[in-house]
């Protein structure tokens, strides 16, 4: 009963009693003037001469947000040494943070942060990232636990190379693996390019030959990037370049021969479109492996007319065939008859063949005259 008579005269004699607690710090501020922080226990201000005001903080928090922190860094830095630490990175540095021993956080270039370092023991790594953009390879797995937004992460596959580019200007040319750079404000640019055999479709082509017939062409190309720094700094996208390369070595090719020189020898074209598209895209670090004609596709009335030609061949060499074989036929008997003619024995041999053919052919046979009489009388029946 007693305190609580106490408390209440303080107040109205205009007193202000304060309580602070183990996991808490108070600053006190006079007439907007900093003028201590409290540590735990109570506390009594009069308030009657001046204007107090109290800005409590929970020092289980590491970091210590105020309106006021610029001030106190500035001004009384030495007055809450016991409690607070700063750290304070130039524009070119970032700085990350321990709290007990663990990674806490990073800290972005030219940050300022002040801690609390009651209940924390706090350490702070300070790194120059004028000197390499490239983020310590022992530092990216702590950087990633802590999720941080202030560097950028690549990965380069294997069979392919990575080119950092900073500020427009190739500074690096990198092999498989994975890189980190920091985030300073300079425009950096990553590129990955494939090393690994590729494939190139060119459909569609529309192309006169020299006798102007209409040829639509689809075409296959095998290409490999054999310098990527020349791949990336000489030309616009080089796959579209070996596109418009492949485009001219097929005009050629085919403006300038007949139908029938194309029909003839595919091979050919195959040859003239490879060596007009690879000196041309070579000066670009890009190999050209292999070119092929995959369709070449008539209009429908040239086909129709190609069709008609071919029918036409095929069936005049089916009646020279034909011819041929007639006429070695006729050679075979003739020769059969002089054959004959000079040997009975073989005459009579043929004379039972044919026996033997007409006997496949027939049901009954009455023979008369016995096998000899029969004979006989075939051979003349023959002749007649």
């Amino acid at each position: 009963m007693f305190k609580i008579l106490f408390i209440w005269i303080c107040r109205l004699l205009m007193f202000e009693r304060i309580l602070v607690q183990e996991n808490q710090r108070v600053l006190v501020f006079r007439d907007g003037t900093f003028l201590k922080i409290l540590s735990p226990g109570t506390y009594w201000f009069f308030k009657a001469l001046h204007e107090l005001t109290f800005e409590n903080h929970d020092i289980t928090q590491p970091q210590f947000c105020s309106e006021w922190t610029d001030v106190l860094l500035k001004n009384h830095k030495d007055e809450v040494a016991d409690c607070l630490t700063w750290v304070d990175i130039l524009d070119h540095q970032v700085a990350l943070v321990s709290l007990n021993g663990k990674a806490y956080e990073l800290l972005p270039l030219g940050a300022r942060r002040a801690y609390w370092t009651v209940m924390h023991e706090l350490d702070f790594e300070v790194i120059d990232t004028s000197q390499n953009l490239q983020v310590p390879p022992e530092k990216v797995p702590t950087l990633m636990r802590l999720r941080s937004n202030h560097f950028s992460w690549h990965i380069v596959t294997e069979n392919s190379v990575g080119l950092l580019f900073v500020n427009g200007q190739l500074t690096q040319q990198l092999g498989p693996g994975g890189y980190a750079f920091w985030k300073t404000g300079l425009e950096l640019r990553f590129e990955i390019l494939d090393l690994r055999v590729q494939q190139v479709e060119v459909v569609g082509q529309e192309i006169l030959t020299k006798d102007r017939v209409s040829l639509r062409v689809n075409l296959t190309a095998h290409y490999q990037v054999m310098d990527p720094v020349k791949a990336k700094t000489q030309v616009v996208g080089y796959s579209d370049m070996l596109y418009k390369y492949l485009q001219f070595g097929l005009r050629e090719a085919i403006g300038g021969r007949n139908l029938d020189e194309l029909l003839l020898d595919k091979n050919q074209l195959n040859e003239v479109v490879f060596s007009t598209a690879k000196n041309q895209i070579e000066a670009c670090g890009v190999e050209l492996k292999a070119v092929g004609i995959k369709d070449i596709i008539l209009p429908g009335e040239i086909r129709d007319i190609m069709n008609q030609v071919v029918e036409a061949q095929k069936r005049a060499e089916a009646n020279l065939i034909k011819r041929r074989e007639e006429t070695a036929a006729t050679r075979s008997l003739l020769n059969t008859a002089k054959l004959m003619q000079d040997n009975p024995t073989l005459l009579r041999l043929k004379e039972l063949e044919a026996l033997e053919k007409v006997t496949d052919k027939i049901d009954n046979l009455h023979v008369y005259n016995g096998v000899e009489g029969l004979m006989n009388n075939l051979v003349p029946l023959a002749k007649s």
